[in-house]
Order: structure tokens, then sequence, then C-alpha cells
């Protein structure tokens, strides 16, 4: 059962695990120089003797990437979590695969339990390595800023996104089933 729906779901796992890797690269090469540039200002301000007068510059360091991560972070768990959890069940809801599907050895719980808890878990690890490497690339501006909990950072940080995954996964599946019409287990 769990390889089954493996392969039912292999093209969007590849597309997920593709966009992650697009997103780690760009984190990966804008977040090393962000470092760089937090190094260099603690050593000159260090140096100085004072460091509570300068500007710091990691605040000016890709602006237009600071400015969308937290959308980015917001919404790609959420749209994850949605083209996840809408084709689960509908497609099978839609061809009349249930059908067979349910008169198999397999329970209709267990079948239910595996689909949905093997994709949900995926939309969730989704949502949570991409929250884990925004964490990485922005704990220079956190350091800077010190205002982890403040209305801007606090629901695109930690498990927040890990929520949002979750929530969009479960109401695409139940938009899903309530939008396949009116369906009778069986004929």
């Amino acid at each position: 059962m769990i390889w089954f729906t493996f392969r039912q779901f292999r093209t969007e796992g590849i597309v997920a695990l593709g966009l992650l890797a697009v997103f780690a690269v760009v984190l990966l090469v804008t977040g090393v120089h962000l470092v760089h540039v937090s190094d260099a200002f603690e050593a000159t301000c260090k140096a100085a003797g004072n460091c509570s007068r300068g500007t710091n510059p990691v605040v000016n360091v890709d602006k237009p990437l600071q400015d969308a991560l937290p959308f980015v972070v917001a919404v790609a768990p959420a749209l994850a979590g949605l083209f996840l959890g809408a084709p689960l069940i509908a497609r099978e809801l839609e061809s009349g695969t249930f059908r067979l599907t349910w008169t198999q050895s397999v329970t209709r719980t267990r079948w239910l339990a595996v689909k949905t808890g093997l994709v949900g878990l995926a939309a969730v690890a989704f949502g949570g390595l991409l929250t884990w490497m925004v964490d990485w690339w922005a704990s220079p501006l956190q350091a800077v800023q010190q205002n982890r909990f403040g209305l801007a950072l606090f629901g695109f940080q930690g498990v927040a996104p890990l929520g949002y995954a979750a929530f969009a996964f479960a109401l695409g599946v139940t938009a899903a089933c309530s939008s396949a019409g009116r369906w009778r287990p069986w004929p």
C-alpha cells in the first residue's frame, strides 16, 4: 500500500524536491554572502570598540529576497498541501477506482490512513525543510534585529509553516472530496 501511494505521487514528489533544491541553492549562495557581511561587520566594530553606533550592513544585503521570503514561506507550504491533498481521494472518486480498491484485502480505513498519512507527511516535510532553510538563511538578520517574536516574523518561522501545510493538506482533501459531487461508495 505504501509503495502504491509512492508510485501515484512520484511526479508531485519530484517536482517538490526540485523546487526545494533550487530554493536551497539560492539560499546557500546568498546566505554565505550574508554571513560573510555579518562577520566582517562584527570584526570591524569590535576592532573599533563600538558596535552600538554603526548601522549593520546585514539589514541591507539582498533586500528583495528579505522582502520575498516571508511571502514564500507562508504560501509555498500551503500550496504544497493543497496540490498534494486535492487529488488524493478525488482522483479515486472521479475515476471510480475506489470501488475496486475498497473491495480488496486492504480495509477502507487503512487505505485512507496510509494515503492521507503518507502524502500529508510529505506536505508537512516540504514545509519543514523550506522553513529550516529560511531560518538558517535569516539567522544573521535575527541576530541583528533581535525581534523573533514580532508580528511580521513570528508566523514565518519555527513550526508555524508546518501548521500551514497540514491545514492546507486537510483543506485540499476535504474540498476535493466535497467537490467530487454526490458519490456513493457502492452503485
